[in-house]
């Protein structure tokens, strides 16, 4: 079984520290990250740390800097990071740019999310399934490093948190307002069980 590099490990660490706006989705971008950089062992993570995969944008200017990298797809110009806090900003700064509008009203779950970003991420096939499938591995991290489950759709039976709402999406009216066709309520019955 491939395991985490110890860079890897130390930039789940800051990220957990780090203040950000979902931090419901911590264990989706960690599992996005694990997929990207072999569990953080690509060149790209180790020598620039860039765990993500991302590309070079003009937009990307303050948050990182431009560096040759030959992927699988050939050499093109990827984000060089000067450190893992660095990285952390750069990645959610990525998802501000044009491309991705619309994001923040996709974030009521890790999949969600992952499923709303990642063709647009990448045209891979099942790109959104792989990460899903490495979130279990990305909370067994998040857990190994002292922290509780983040994703608000893996919380552990018995937990004393309020799991999250799902968003409504749209409201259906019920078609049975008044079955009585206005007629008055001239008795009503009630059944108990009796004890045994």
């Amino acid at each position: 079984m491939v395991d985490y590099t110890d860079q890897f490990k130390s930039l789940v660490a800051s990220y957990l520290d780090a203040d950000i706006e979902f931090s419901a989705l911590r264990a989706v971008t960690v599992a996005q990250w694990t997929a990207e950089s072999g569990y953080g062992g690509s060149r790209l993570a180790t020598d620039f740390l860039n765990f993500a995969g991302l590309k070079w944008r003009p937009e990307m200017t303050g948050f990182a800097t431009p560096v040759d990298y030959a992927a699988h797809d050939g050499t093109e110009q990827y984000c060089r990071f000067e450190s893992l806090q660095a990285f952390i900003r750069g990645y959610w700064h990525f998802l501000t740019r044009a491309p991705y509008a619309g994001w923040r009203a996709h974030t009521a779950t890790g999949e969600e999310f992952i499923r709303f970003i990642g063709p647009i991420y990448t045209p891979t096939q099942l790109y959104a399934d792989t990460v899903i499938g490495l979130i279990p591995k990305a909370l067994a991290l998040i857990a190994s490093l002292g922290h509780a489950p983040v994703d608000g759709t893996n919380k552990p039976p018995g937990t004393a948190e309020n799991p999250t709402k799902p968003v409504i999406k749209r409201f259906v009216r019920s078609p049975n307002q008044s079955s009585r066709n206005g007629e008055r309520i001239r008795r009503i019955m009630s059944f108990f069980s009796s004890p045994r």
